[in-house]
């Protein structure tokens, strides 16, 4: 259980960061990356996440941190929440292709695509984002290792920038429609209620 629990850490240390980095680098710069195209800025992206992914790689002792051993009372509800994660995700992949999640439409300059507002979408605005901070909080409970505690906690304010800047490419591109959405779906935590 030790060895799974240290390959699940390094996973996570190794490639959330540069995950985040990507959608860091994409959304404030959208306008550079159309006019680049899209292979060419595929071509660089990729490089830049592969760059990073190694650099981690170099650090995952310092970024995994200490082993604070397994905890069944946090395996328990990290296991229940890694579950409504991997429930969200899969309500997410019905509706995002490929080259949505590799982040095509925000690149491509050819036609601005369109809102999503079916399924899960018509909950909340960026439920990508709210399963991706609900599993990674339920595999650090799950985990019990410093640096997880500590990358759970440093996402919730990442992500928070990412889905604004996301937001504010989606309103140059959408209008009033993304306005209109926006005003009706929460961004990160669906209401209880519809209406």
């Amino acid at each position: 259980m030790d060895a799974v629990r240290h390959v699940l850490a390094v996973l996570m240390v190794v490639l959330t960061p540069p995950a985040v980095i990507y959608w860091l680098v994409i959304h404030p710069f959208v306008g550079f990356w159309r006019r680049l195209g899209t292979k060419p800025s595929l071509v660089i992206l990729w490089a830049g996440f592969s760059a990073a992914i190694w650099g981690c790689w170099q650090v995952r002792d310092v970024l995994v941190g200490r082993d604070l051993g397994t905890n069944l009372w946090l395996f328990v509800p990290g296991l229940a929440l890694y579950i409504v994660a991997a429930w969200m995700s899969r309500a997410v992949s019905r509706h995002l292709t490929l080259r949505i999640l590799a982040g095509v439409p925000e690149i491509n300059a050819a036609g601005p695509g369109r809102i999503l507002r079916e399924g899960i979408y018509g909950r909340v605005r960026h439920p990508r984002y709210a399963a991706f901070l609900v599993g990674c909080t339920g595999i650090a409970l799950i985990v019990n290792y410093t640096g997880l505690y500590v990358m759970a906690v440093a996402l919730f304010p990442a992500l928070h920038v990412v889905a604004i800047l996301e937001e504010r490419e989606l309103r140059a591109r959408f209008g009033g429609d993304y306005e209109a959405y926006a005003a009706e779906v929460p961004r990160l935590v669906p209401r209880l209620r519809r209406g």
